[in-house]
Parts: C-alpha cells; structure tokens; sequence
C-alpha cells in the first residue's frame, strides 16, 4: 500500500511539471495573455489576399491588400526561404489605428492577425485571441512553415502555418530554385539584386513591436470590418514588465524534461525511503 502511494505522489509530481512546463503563455496583471515565443505555434490562415472580417487571419502577396484588413490587427512581413518556408523580416505588431505603409519586395509576402482581444476569458466571444497574441510574438528571423497553403496559385485549403526556427527551416531545403541549370542561374537577372531582397522592407514609422503590440487594443473601440464588441484595454510595454509573469525564457521541452527528470528522482527517493523503514 505504501508502495503504491509513493507512486501515486511521483506520478502527480511529473503531471505538475509537465503541464507546468507545456504552459506557452502568461497572464499580465490585466489578464491579457503574452506570448515570449512564437516559435512552436500553429496558426490559422483563412486565405489568400483576403479580408479581413474580425477574428481571421489571411496571408497577402501585395502591400495593397492591406486596403481590406481594417487598421486594428496584427501583421508582419515574411520572405520566401523555399517551397513553403518563410522567414520573417519585421517583427509583430499591431497597426494601432492606422495603415501600415510597406515596400514589398519580390517573394516576400504580409501576414495579418485579427482578434478584438488578449484575453483568454473571453474566448467565447473571440476565438482568435491566441493567435493575436502569438503574431505578437513573431520575431525578425523566425521561420513559417506552411501546410495547405499555395501563395503561387493562391489557393489555401484550412491552411496551417507553423512557427520554427532556423535549423529547422534547413532541414526542410525544397528550394525548388535549385534545381535550375547553371546556365539560368548566371543568367538570372535577380542574382545581382539579392542582397536587397534580403534586406527588411521599408515601414513607415510604427511603434516598436514591443511598444505598440499591446497599444492596439486599448484604442481599439470598433474593428473597422466587424461589429464585434470592444475590448476596454491591452497592456502597454509597461503592464507586460510590471506583471507577474511567471514563465522563464526556457523552452517549454526543457522544462517538459526538467519535470520528468525530477519526478523520476521523486520516485527513486520515496522507495528508498520505504525500504529503509521496512
């Protein structure tokens, strides 16, 4: 019987950690989620060069496009690394009220985030919160891996898109430019224009990321394109480091391994203290 409580009491102890562990967000003093890290998250893009309507997410191959998705969301620009992998060049942020002005370059592409809120208690009225609050997130350099999604054809069939690293994004390599000749490599004549792809698109003045992500919402009275209610607040900059946010930079795996690791010692412990006892 002791034998089997011991087990018990180890078995909860690696559930906390793990669901500890598995937590990607944390909650602000004014109970709005935010997210550290993009990287791992799964969003959902409705379309391509479509509109945004409230709580909806669309993928945009032209600056233009912007013209149909209000001044409330969430939006950053990605450039194409291979068949269906992006890396993103801004960071996320909320438009804030106004329009952002962007050079889109060729192979790059906006990807724009709607929700009226950050909070997950209300969900029930918003149920894009967390993919806001994810874009939020989105650095300069994370790579997008996408699923059911064509921006050649501009097709996108319940389409996914993945945040990963880097590393990852280099063990995918299905560059389809690769496999042309040498002959029409030399002969290209974007070869000499590369290091201006690369570089980041030119955005009119915004808040940093980190200044105005939050701004958007505390203005945010009416989504231009939806009827949905407003949220009264967002936090600022200030509320996210003046909040108690309890989630370290650690990824979530680390601490999954953490937990199972330190329950396995729970266990070795308590046995060994039972048999001492007997």
């Amino acid at each position: 019987m002791k034998k089997i409580i011991a087990f018990s009491l180890a078995a909860l102890l690696c559930v906390a950690f793990a669901v500890s562990a598995s937590a990607d967000y944390s909650i602000a003093e004014n109970g709005d989620a935010v997210y550290e890290t993009a990287v791992g998250y799964t969003f959902t893009i409705n379309d391509i060069n479509g509109k945004i309507d409230g709580e909806d997410a669309t993928i945009l191959t032209s600056a233009s496009g912007l013209d149909n998705c209000g001044v409330w969301a969430i939006w950053f620009v990605a450039e194409k690394l291979s068949t269906n992998v992006y890396e993103a060049k801004t960071n996320g942020a909320g438009m804030g009220g106004t329009k952002p002005s962007v050079d889109l370059k060729k192979d790059q592409i906006i990807v724009v985030v709607h929700s009226s809120t950050s909070n997950p208690d209300r969900a029930g009225e918003f149920p894009n919160w967390e993919d806001k609050v994810a874009a939020l997130a989105v650095k300069a350099g994370d790579c997008l891996k996408l699923e059911a999604i064509d921006i050649a054809s501009g097709t996108c069939n319940n389409g996914k898109m993945t945040v990963i690293t880097k590393k990852e994004a280099g063990n995918i390599g299905d560059e389809p430019e690769e496999s042309s000749s040498p002959a029409e490599e030399s002969s290209e004549p974007e070869v000499s224009e590369e290091p201006e792809v690369s570089k980041e698109p030119e955005v009119s003045k915004e808040p940093e990321a980190d200044e105005s992500s939050e701004a958007e919402v505390s203005s945010e009275a009416v989504v231009e394109t939806s009827s949905e209610p407003a949220e009264t607040s967002e936090e600022s900059d200030s509320d996210i480091k003046s909040s108690n946010i309890t989630r370290g930079g650690i990824d979530g795996w680390i601490w999954l391994v953490i937990g199972v690791v330190i329950g396995a010692l729970a266990v070795v412990i308590i046995v060994v203290v039972l048999k001492k006892k007997k």
